[in-house]
């Protein structure tokens, strides 16, 4: 990477021009060619992942500050060598989600566990997470573990995290009451600053199943046969066994019903 052009009476080749974007080239005391000078590469920087692993040698596996000398820095899942001394460092924000009890009647308390986890090398800033809460969720409380959290929006649920350091995790909390019947499922994401050298893992729904009773009538009426009521019956016994789980109850109403 050449800035600006080729020096003059040089010969270039091979090299584009772009601004490496250097964390800070001339350092604290803004003089180039200082011990404080940081040349490490910005998620935002053209020489991310723009070298060839092929010119390596095997025994090169850490860069100038002893990180790791290959990393994924684009998120496109093939770590690839940096141009410079520096290897871009990213974080991996990582969120895993749970709900308990899994399976409940309409009525009861439920808690959902949002945890966010940081499994890259440098600090994650900048972190929004979002949760689309069903409608058929009452929230009762809130609270956050490992996590600076300020609420933004109740619709969705969104906060803003504080920064999380490489191997830090958190958890927000979310008792409430869920009614309703069937799955209802609440679609998690989480966000950063650039530089997640994993994004695949940044979002994720869970659910949780609301017992109950599943109606079937032959004769049922309508387009819509999802078995929460009469008026919306299954048509069939084989949809109710096979949409049904553990605590439900199925209704059948008198008719002729077949084996599928």
């Amino acid at each position: 990477i050449l800035q600006d052009e080729c020096p003059v009476k040089s010969t270039c080749d091979n090299w584009f021009n772009a601004d490496p974007r250097f964390v800070d080239a001339d350092g604290a005391d803004n003089l180039p060619g200082t011990i404080d000078d940081d040349f490490r590469i910005q998620a935002t920087s053209a020489a991310l992942d723009m070298g060839s692993n092929g010119y390596l040698n095997a025994k090169v596996t850490t860069d100038f500050a002893g990180l790791a000398r290959t990393v994924d820095g684009d998120g496109n899942g093939t770590a690839t060598v940096d141009l410079g001394a520096h290897e871009f460092q990213g974080y991996d924000l990582q969120l895993r989600l749970t709900a308990a009890p899994a399976a409940v009647a309409p009525g009861t308390q439920i808690t959902y566990s949002l945890n966010i986890s940081n499994g890259g090398a440098i600090i994650a800033s900048a972190i929004v997470l979002t949760a689309e809460k069903p409608a058929q969720v009452t929230l009762l409380g809130m609270s956050s573990s490992g996590l600076v959290i300020t609420q933004t929006s109740a619709s969705p649920l969104r906060w803003q995290v504080g920064d999380l350091a490489a191997g830090k995790s958190g958890t927000i909390t979310l008792t409430g009451v869920v009614t309703g019947a069937g799955w209802v499922n609440m679609p998690v994401s989480v966000s950063g600053a650039a530089g997640d050298i994993v994004p695949g893992n940044n979002a994720a729904t869970v659910g949780v199943y609301l017992t109950g009773i599943r109606y079937v009538a032959a004769n049922a009426a309508g387009d819509v046969h999802d078995g929460i009521s009469w008026a919306t019956a299954f048509t069939t016994v084989q949809s109710a066994l096979v949409s049904s789980f553990a605590g439900d109850e199925i209704w059948v109403a008198g008719g002729t019903y077949y084996p599928d």
